[in-house]
């Protein structure tokens, strides 16, 4: 599958380091492609399986595409006459292809940008070694390894625009592999940088994903392993079993405490703090040119809204107003204001709401200011 071959592709890219593995991992990339050019090679097996020229030959299928023309009768009326085309459509083995050329073939272009980039790995660490470099024909090789590189990668993009595909290359993989073939093109030009950026980098963000996965594997089996609080031949303290003249015992004292714990009636300026920040509602996104959140405070009928206006652009923003709509039982008590925001400046605006039932109700509205 494209996820095993992915995985198999990174670490070669990554952990093939001498000249006698990086040529091996090559020559067994190659045998995995198969032939090049790729799309080429496709057009040339695809015309030899039309007209059969060769011994093994992709089955047809023969579909008619009716056809209709109108003709003029003797009398000067006109008639329909319809036809059968046959058109002959030939069908692509993906079966008996290279894995990576079939793969391509399969639309998995995710699986191609992770070939082209270990490609680009390969011949970046190729072009580094000491023994490569000091060589007579060390450029000669390096050159090699490179322009068969990007032949590979501009086949992927060829093949991902061509009919071969059923689904046409992303947008992303696109990139993806164009930045692998520049990366090789410039390579002369910014060799440490690129060196830093395809093989350095990914090494280090691989050692601290396998780190964040070990710490947190290690929390979780902690976490298991927490010795519990109750043992198992504690005795069990039931409130409404407990004698009434026991009132001031220290059992009774710490199921009170226990009690008012679990029901919140503890500290009362940290449970203020914590509901209101829980009452608080993002209204926009936070790239939006206007961000706004709004706490809720709900007193029996009455809803009061308390909402922050942030002008995150450069200008100000003039006749700003917040427009609010609602559906059900809820009733807007008086309009909000518009007013002026200054550049990276915040405003507040209150609104209330009154509520005649116990249904469900729905508050929305818009933010309205004049263009720039």
């Amino acid at each position: 599958t494209g996820r095993v071959i992915r995985g198999a592709l990174w670490i070669l890219g990554e952990y093939a380091d001498s000249a006698s593995e990086i040529r091996d991992v090559w020559t067994k990339l190659r045998e995995a492609i198969g032939e090049l050019p790729l799309l080429a090679a496709e057009q040339r097996e695809a015309l030899e399986a039309a007209s059969g020229a060769t011994e093994e030959t992709a089955p047809t299928n023969v579909s008619a595409t009716p056809s209709a023309s109108r003709r003029v009768l003797a009398d000067g009326t006109y008639a329909t006459e319809s036809s059968l085309t046959a058109q002959t459509t030939t069908a692509i083995k993906l079966d008996s292809k290279p894995p990576l050329r079939a793969v391509l073939l399969h639309s998995d272009f995710f699986t191609g940008t992770v070939l082209a980039s270990t490609l680009a790995k390969l011949v970046l660490r190729f072009g580094t070694l000491a023994e490569i470099v000091a060589s007579d024909d060390g450029a000669a090789q390096i050159n090699a390894l490179r322009a068969e590189a990007v032949l590979i990668m501009a086949g992927i993009i060829r093949i991902g625009q061509s009919n071969f595909v059923t689904t046409p290359i992303d947008e992303d993989s696109y990139d993806r592999v164009l930045a692998c073939i520049r990366a090789l093109e410039h390579m002369d030009e910014d060799s440490e940088v690129l060196t830093d950026a395809f093989i350095k980098d990914t090494q280090s963000a691989f050692a601290r994903l396998v780190k964040g996965e070990t710490a947190r594997a290690a929390a979780e089996d902690k976490k298991n392993k927490i010795e519990r609080a109750v043992q198992v031949d504690d005795a069990i303290e039931f409130r409404l079993l407990a004698k009434k003249n026991a009132a001031a015992s220290e059992d009774v004292d710490s199921l009170e405490r226990d009690a008012e714990l679990a029901t919140g009636a503890g500290d009362a300026s940290s449970r203020l703090a914590v509901s209101k920040l829980e009452s608080v509602v993002q209204l926009t996104g936070f790239s939006d040119a206007v961000y706004a959140e709004a706490y809720v405070e709900v007193n029996q009928y009455d809803i009061l809204l308390d909402i922050m206006i942030v002008n995150q652009t450069n200008t100000m923003l003039r006749n700003l107003s917040v427009e609010f709509s609602t559906l059900g039982d809820l009733k807007l008590v008086e309009k909000p204001t518009s007013y002026n925001v200054a550049a990276y400046s915040f405003s507040s605006v209150k609104a209330s709401i009154k509520v005649s039932s116990t249904e469900t109700g729905v508050i929305f509205g818009t933010i309205v200011y004049d263009g720039p």
